[in-house]
């Protein structure tokens, strides 16, 4: 079994290639301009190949992103070649330390739920507070504990084609409601249409569902004032129907 975000990186642009980007930051451009208009440096904690971060720098702010994958940084810089207001680095979203503060600080494709115990989710909201001055904005999303609860993980199969390659992915879940945990293994199946080589490989990973009590508790303990929860890519209240939410939290 693989480490997280290894091999599974080399094919993650093709197997997202249909989640608009676009218009999760356009959404989220919305709320971090609506707290500060003139908000111009973000800091994305877990930024992966850099999807988001692009169509931040296309609206004309700079961006840093820090992920613990290299293979995904590589990608991400790959990518970003001759835009020096996107920067990359390898790093631990939980213990980061850049000596500099950003505008509005983001944690997106559940980066929040790959902390799976309250020392890890307190270390990351650490992260952000002390990247941030007082009055600005820490936005993330995550796995709400009802709707998983009331819907239940199930197995599922994605099969995607790029011009050299086919990917195929089943994603087994195991839901430890113990733990409030959620192990996903996956396994992948890449053909390359050449040479007709196929190669299957298999990642573990361990994700956590939350409740808004926990998430505000833990907020308010590193030093947030939560502004509010939604349904993700809405500003409707969050409910068990409601896999992904969003909070907005303010530095205080």
């Amino acid at each position: 079994m693989t480490s997280c975000f290894r091999q599974y990186a080399s094919y993650y642009d093709l197997l997202y290639r249909d989640k608009d980007y676009k218009a999760e930051v356009d959404y989220l451009l919305s709320l971090i301009f609506k707290y500060s208009p003139s908000a111009r440096e973000v800091l994305e904690l877990g930024c992966g190949t850099g999807n988001h971060s692009r169509y931040f720098h296309d609206a004309g702010l700079s961006i840093h992103g820090i992920d613990q994958s290299s293979e995904m940084i590589d990608i991400a810089i790959g990518k970003s070649a001759n835009s020096p207001s996107l920067l990359y680095a390898v790093g631990d979203a939980r213990f980061i330390h850049l000596n500099r503060k950003y505008d509005a600080v983001v944690a997106l494709f559940h980066v929040a739920s790959y902390q799976t115990t309250y020392n890890d989710l307190g270390s990351l909201f650490s992260t952000a507070h002390r990247h941030l001055s007082p009055g600005s904005q820490f936005i993330f999303d995550f796995w709400y504990g009802p709707a998983v609860l009331t819907q239940l993980p199930s197995v599922r199969y994605k099969r995607v084609k790029s011009e050299s390659t086919t990917v195929a992915r089943v994603a087994q879940p195991y839901i430890n409601t113990e733990l409030c945990t959620v192990k996903v293994n996956y396994d992948i199946y890449a053909t390359e249409h050449q040479s007709q080589n196929t190669i299957l490989f298999s990642e573990e990973h361990l994700l956590r569902y939350y409740f808004l009590i926990e998430l505000e508790y833990f907020l308010g303990q590193a030093g947030f004032r939560v502004e509010h929860s939604f349904e993700w890519l809405t500003t409707n209240k969050i409910t068990d129907k409601s896999w992904s939410g969003l909070i907005v939290a303010t530095k205080v």
